[in-house]
């Protein structure tokens, strides 16, 4: 009886591009806030993300959350590489309820912060949800 060899699936590779800086950002936590568009920074750090990117061999697909700084970042990726955006809700961030659009200097000095540092996983937003939702 003789085995056969068997060809490995080929494997898949994600990349996962963080949107660009935005004036907000290390200042607020922005969450799911809409509105909140790229700076100039930020819009130069996506063209550099595409630049990058335009060096790999085959992109299937480029996904990007709803939200403006996402659609932004995505959107000199998504031209570079010749490629349509598809817009997943999926990919929101985490909804900090109570905690969005809040100044970090002060979010930093509840007791809270500490267990969000610490434990993520174990804390809930107020009015919001966990990492792990």
């Amino acid at each position: 009886m003789t085995s056969k060899k068997t060809t490995p699936p080929r494997s898949t590779v994600i990349i996962m591009v963080r949107h660009g800086k935005t004036p907000s950002t290390g200042k607020i936590l922005p969450g799911r806030a809409t509105g909140l568009h790229l700076s100039d920074v930020g819009r130069n750090e996506a063209i550099e993300v595409a630049k990058r990117l335009s060096k790999l061999k085959k992109v299937s697909a480029i996904y990007a959350s709803p939200l403006e700084r996402a659609r932004e970042t995505a959107a000199p990726i998504a031209k570079i590489l010749d490629k349509k955006i598809i817009i997943n809700k999926g990919l929101l961030e985490c909804d900090f309820g109570k905690w969005t659009g809040k100044e970090l200097g002060k979010l930093m000095k509840l007791a809270e912060w500490s267990t969000v540092q610490r434990a993520p996983s174990t804390f809930r937003f107020p009015n919001g949800e966990s990492f792990t939702e």
